[in-house]
């Protein structure tokens, strides 16, 4: 019994975020543009994604933990070209990239006891980027993994029940690799709080 109701009073907002909370769970929506050679092959905004992260409030003004995220862009070209080292491939393209990122974070959080209360952080890790160009029988694919860097900066609202909704920043940087040049992109999320 004591496992259901657990669960349930973390999701219906029971005790939540507080100074003296030692972890922190986030689910975000993202939002994402692409740069770089991302940018240069979709450069559409991305609407599907989701991300999570936990943290540790290792005292009242420093948290580390993890993020864990996925997000996918999309871009229909009615006529372009392609160039894949000496290939070149002209016709209507549909254009994929799904990026799913993992990193550990650091961040620093102002403004302690307060309703409103900024932050900052640096994360590192590795991201797994799956490019997928389909154009009429043909599929091109790369899927490489590229180690991550990604810098974040936000805001915490405190919500009257102890539960927070963060405003933030993030800039995703895969370096580059052999099969694929170093992709990049920006979110911007919201995302809901809660703790124990």
């Amino acid at each position: 019994m004591l496992r259901t109701i657990l669960p349930l009073s973390l999701l219906l907002g029971a005790p939540m975020i507080a100074s003296a909370q030692q972890n922190i769970y986030m689910l975000e929506y993202p939002i994402s543009i692409a740069t770089g050679d991302l940018h240069d092959f979709i450069n559409n905004p991305s609407f599907r994604g989701f991300n999570f992260g936990y943290r540790n409030m290792v005292d009242v003004n420093r948290a580390v933990g993890i993020d864990i995220g996925w997000q996918t862009f999309f871009e229909k070209k009615e006529l372009a070209t392609y160039y894949d080292g000496t290939a070149a491939l002209t016709g209507v393209q549909y254009r994929y990239t799904n990026a799913f990122t993992a990193s550990l974070q650091v961040d620093q959080v102002f403004c302690d006891g307060k309703d409103i209360r900024p932050f900052i952080g640096i994360g590192a890790g590795t991201a797994y980027f799956r490019r997928t160009l389909d154009m009429g029988l043909y599929r091109l694919e790369k899927d490489p993994w590229q180690f991550l860097v990604q810098p974040e900066a936000g805001v915490s609202l405190y919500l009257a029940n102890g539960n927070a909704l963060i405003l933030s920043g993030n800039y995703y940087w895969g370096f580059e690799t052999k099969q694929l040049d170093a992709q990049s992109y920006m979110a911007l999320s919201i995302a809901f709080a809660f703790g124990d």
